[in-house]
């Protein structure tokens, strides 16, 4: 289990942060912003994000794709540019809770 936390993520071509094949990170008290998505979780990625703050991405602030699961506990999601806050496809589960 690895711990990405208290970070300032920004100007990625890509993902602030990428979670991939069955990687189980928990995700905290990270700003990410100015990527083309905040976090994207893919390939039956799962984790926990935490209190994070995901502002002025290109896409989506959290992108779920690929049969990832993803626990979401109270992170911040404004102003991405292209996207909703929270894009799930492709039999993504998500848990959502005290989103601001």
């Amino acid at each position: 289990l690895g711990v990405i936390r208290h970070n300032e993520i920004h100007q990625h071509k890509g993902a602030g942060v990428e979670i991939r094949s069955h990687a189980n990170p928990v995700v905290e008290g990270n700003t990410l912003g100015n990527n083309l998505v905040g976090v994207l979780c893919a390939e039956m990625g799962c984790g926990k994000l935490l209190d994070n703050t995901m502002a002025d991405n290109k896409k989506a602030g959290i992108m779920v794709t690929g049969s990832s699961q993803v626990e979401c506990i109270a992170n911040k999601i404004k102003g991405n540019k292209d996207s909703s806050g929270l894009v799930l496809r492709e039999e993504s589960k998500v848990v959502v809770r005290e989103h601001e």
